[in-house]
């Protein structure tokens, strides 16, 4: 396991008067509207140093593709080629220009939110979370994977636990509550603890109106290691095909299909 100390995004607050003045004028924002208008406006970035880092690796936000099956439930759906057909490109050096997320509020609104959602769940918890960790990766066998944690904790120099925190309008809180079972969520945060080898993580939403957090935690499951090891052969051949293909259309300036 490989741990990188760097942010992820940042937003420069200084250029908004402070962080404490834009959380002001957020809260005195008279609607919706005009809340969303605030948050769009923070000048976001996205660290290169941590799109580098977990280029080239299965990110815990594709598990769910990435063990997904067909309608039979016997074969891996499209989804899992995917996602390898974007680990070969992006071993080949290609970026997914999405990676950068400089125009999606909802990462905004998540660094906007995450101080205060943290100080609730200490205060409901006792857990004080860490937040300096950027990317961690790991192989299983030979195949890269890895996660971006907003939060953890550490014991006797291992990760001990991990956390999502996210932030939602009071109008779409009830949806994101619903989620919390979820196959996507459930194997996101089982891929996480994988990869941190760490035997817990809580997903915390925060809901700005209400000043409250709701949150779920995860424990380790062994389906999931069972599912992970049977895909991961498949995914290997899947991805020595892709890089034969790439290599046979590299160069077709002196190829002529005959009639």
């Amino acid at each position: 396991m490989k741990i990188h100390n760097i942010p992820q995004h940042f937003i420069d607050w200084s250029a908004v008067g402070g962080y404490e003045k834009f959380i002001a004028d957020y809260k005195e924002a008279p609607n919706y509207q005009q809340k969303r208008i605030l948050i769009e406006s923070l000048p976001l970035q996205t660290n290169p140093e941590w799109l580098a880092a977990r280029r080239g690796h299965i990110t815990a936000s594709k598990m769910k593709d990435f063990l997904g099956m067909d309608r039979s439930g016997k074969k891996p759906g499209e989804a899992y080629k995917k996602v390898v057909k974007m680990l070969v490109a992006e071993q080949f050096g290609w970026e997914e220009a999405e990676l950068t997320w400089n125009d999606k509020a909802s990462v905004k609104r998540g660094l906007l939110m995450e101080k205060r959602a943290l100080e609730l769940f200490k205060e409901a918890t006792g857990i004080e979370l860490k937040t300096d960790i950027g990317f961690i990766s790991t192989e299983v066998d030979g195949m890269p994977f890895g996660y971006s944690p907003d939060a953890y904790t550490d014991k006797n120099g291992k990760i001990d636990c991990l956390a999502e925190v996210k932030s939602f309008e009071l109008i779409r809180l009830q949806d994101e509550l619903e989620k919390l079972h979820t196959p996507e969520v459930c194997e996101q945060m089982q891929a996480g603890m994988m990869v941190a080898d760490c035997p817990r993580c809580y997903k915390i939403l925060y809901s700005a109106e209400l000043d409250k957090i709701f949150y779920l935690k995860y424990t380790r499951g062994l389906d999931f290691s069972r599912r992970l090891q049977e895909r991961i052969p498949l995914a290997k051949d899947y991805m020595i095909q892709m890089r034969q293909n790439l290599l046979v259309y590299s160069d077709l300036t002196d190829k002529i299909m005959g009639e």
